[in-house]
């Protein structure tokens, strides 16, 4: 599965971003996650603790055009 979070709606909202990270790593056990990280999720992520956890869970790549 491919996954692309990077607008503003889901990444400015630490309840909203967390609840789609939560959604793919369970999503993960199932089929693979690839997750091209845009700058603005990663800060997200890292501002909140995530980065972690979704780095150990998913592939996360660098963003793609």
């Amino acid at each position: 599965m491919l996954a692309t979070v990077h607008r503003a709606e889901n990444t400015d909202d630490t309840a909203r971003l967390s609840g789609i990270m939560e959604g793919l790593v369970r999503m993960s056990r199932q089929l693979p996650v690839v997750l091209p990280l845009h700058p603005r999720t990663a800060h997200a992520l890292s501002a909140t603790g995530l980065d972690e956890r979704v780095r150990g869970e998913l592939r996360v790549i660098d963003p793609v055009g």
